[in-house]
């Protein structure tokens, strides 16, 4: 079970997982945990014990942050003898979806900590990530400028270039535009970030969809997605991105149980509202319109910021003659976000399948202007 859980985690390229037989060295042994993560060079140490009663087993692990010598998370998993490997797999993609969103969020404030004078590529592309999930046109700003650093401190730093590029996208996809040089910049970044990384699935994923969303090439961008889930299905970024392409330019079921699969496989990932509401654009393309209701209530739920929930939302309410909640949900996005026209989402046609239009003339109908 370790040894698939160090395999797991070993697959993504946002932080180090030490070899197996560095960490067997301290099984059994009773060290104190900063001196084990001294030892083995690591700021956090997964801990974990099984017992077993009868048939049934009990797995217990902890996250832990050495530097502060702190949980980060606490957990606990139950199965039985007679379906073993199947109790494995579930642990082994249990952790992997705790692990990566806690120490991604860890690392975040540890690098906001940090004096300016002392910000490295890392701390840069660290700081960049709040801002890069802000749905403000100050905070995508933000979220360029620290990542362009991060690049020019780093040519090499393939996560930057690919969250540099996935900036520049956000900007197009959810602000006013990009510019003719901006757009040029944001492929660049892509194509750089994929000379780069090209062994890391996540980068890859992220590269996929600034191809679709920019370059309009949704054919490369699934076939990249596919090898992407392929080389790492436990992490939730491949897994979400994977399933937008699909609900929107390629295939809707698939696109919509993999939103579900990265749900359950990362439940307190940062970005779960962008992955409700990808689930609530699955049933609306469907025609099915109070699921799509359903969940992108969710997404706001989470985060009443995401101006594509209320996209889904409005469209939903629209195609279902409740036009007042329609209307009403518009004109909490106009609040938000005064600019927004029809017009902005009509943009966005080239990139993906003929049943977009289904969005648009959801949220005409619900009374955003043209």
């Amino acid at each position: 079970m370790v040894e698939d859980i160090i395999v797991a985690l070993s697959r993504f390229t946002t932080f180090a997982v030490v070899a197996r037989n560095s960490s067997f060295a301290y099984k059994d042994r009773n060290t104190p945990i900063r001196d084990i993560a001294t030892a083995l060079g690591v700021r956090y140490i997964l801990q974990g014990s099984v017992r077993r009663h009868g048939d049934r087993l009990r797995v217990a692990l902890q996250l832990i942050d050495a530097d502060a010598d702190t949980h980060l998370c606490v957990d606990r998993f139950d199965g039985n003898m007679s379906n073993l490997f199947d109790f494995q797999d579930r642990i082994t993609e249990a952790v992997v979806g705790l692990v990566e969103p806690k120490v991604r969020k860890a690392e975040i404030e540890r690098a906001r900590r940090k004096h300016p004078d002392s910000l490295d590529a890392y701390d840069l592309y660290l700081r960049a990530l709040p801002h890069f999930r802000g749905t403000t046109a100050t905070f995508r700003a933000e979220a360029i400028q620290l990542l362009e650093q991060a690049v020019q401190l780093d040519p090499g730093f393939g996560t930057a270039l690919a969250y540099a590029a996935w900036a520049y996208e956000r900007n197009e996809t959810f602000g006013s535009g990009l510019s003719d040089a901006e757009r040029q910049r944001c492929l660049q970044l892509a194509e750089t970030a994929l000379e780069t990384g090209y062994e890391d699935p996540q980068l890859i994923a992220i590269c996929a969809l600034v191809f679709t969303n920019v370059g309009h090439d949704h054919q490369r961008s699934l076939a990249m997605l596919r090898d992407a889930r392929n080389a790492n299905p436990n992490n939730p970024t491949v897994l979400s991105l994977f399933a937008f392409l699909n609900v929107m330019a390629g295939d809707i079921e698939t696109g919509r149980d993999t939103f579900l699969r990265a749900l359950q496989t990362a439940p307190g990932a940062l970005e779960n509202y962008e992955i409700l509401v990808g689930v609530g654009i699955a049933h609306l393309f469907k025609g099915e319109f109070e699921q799509a209701v359903d969940w992108a209530l969710r997404s706001l739920a989470a985060n009443n910021e995401w101006i594509g929930a209320y996209w889904t939302l409005a469209a939903a309410y629209a195609h279902l003659d409740r036009i007042e909640q329609a209307q009403a949900t518009i004109a909490k996005l106009r609040a938000k976000a005064p600019l927004m026209r029809v017009r902005d989402l009509e943009r966005h046609r080239a990139r993906y399948a003929e049943r977009y239009e289904i969005m648009i003339d959801g949220v005409r109908k619900a009374g955003l202007p043209d």
